[in-house]
């Protein structure tokens, strides 16, 4: 088990920059972390989420996996075979809209779930120390100026890269769509 000054010094020592972009590694709690194969958890929640959304819905998810596909933020997993040497996990997910952008939607991955007997992503990294403050305290200091100002840094976790073997663990399903028929593909 990590301490904290212990998960910083690894982070340094292991993060790279390279394509224009920081390539890091998880902060394992134990390494190799003990996540299991869970490839059918994430295409039994593909497949009822195939079934809870209409085609229009489906479209514009795919756009969005088109998007970060294009820009580098995942990639197709050329060799969808299973490592002996690390672990493969798969994270499923659903997507969610904002109230005020009804039209854009926000792809969300559960690295919470997992099967039974088994421990999830979330589960097997290291933890850190809480640093949300307190919201009294923030919202007596956000009263004390005449203007307050507030950042948004959507999409910065997209910003950063996974070291190999990392990626394997963030692996997830979706569809090849075409006009003719829906294939699954491994991202």
């Amino acid at each position: 088990m990590f301490s904290y000054e212990e998960a910083i010094k690894q982070f340094n020592k292991t993060i790279q920059y390279e394509d224009n972009r920081y390539h890091v590694k998880w902060p394992w709690a134990e390494y190799p972390p003990n996540l299991p194969n869970n490839l059918g958890l994430a295409y039994v929640r593909l497949s009822n989420l195939l079934k809870r959304l209409d085609n229009l819905t489906i479209k514009s998810y795919d756009k969005v996996i088109q998007e970060q596909l294009q820009n580098g933020v995942i990639e197709i997993v050329k060799n969808a075979s299973f490592s002996l040497s690390h672990p493969v996990h798969y994270l499923p997910h659903h997507c969610v809209y904002n109230r005020d952008k009804p039209n854009k939607l926000r792809i969300v991955y559960d690295a919470s779930a997992k099967t039974i007997g088994n421990q999830s992503l979330n589960e097997c990294l290291y933890k850190g120390p809480l640093m949300l403050e307190d919201l009294t305290a923030l919202l007596i200091k956000f009263r004390e100026h005449a203007i307050g100002i507030i950042a948004d840094v959507e999409k910065a976790f997209l910003q950063l890269g996974l070291q190999e073997p990392d990626k394997d663990v963030t692996r997830f399903l979706w569809l090849k769509i075409s006009m003719i028929q829906l294939t699954k593909k491994i991202y």
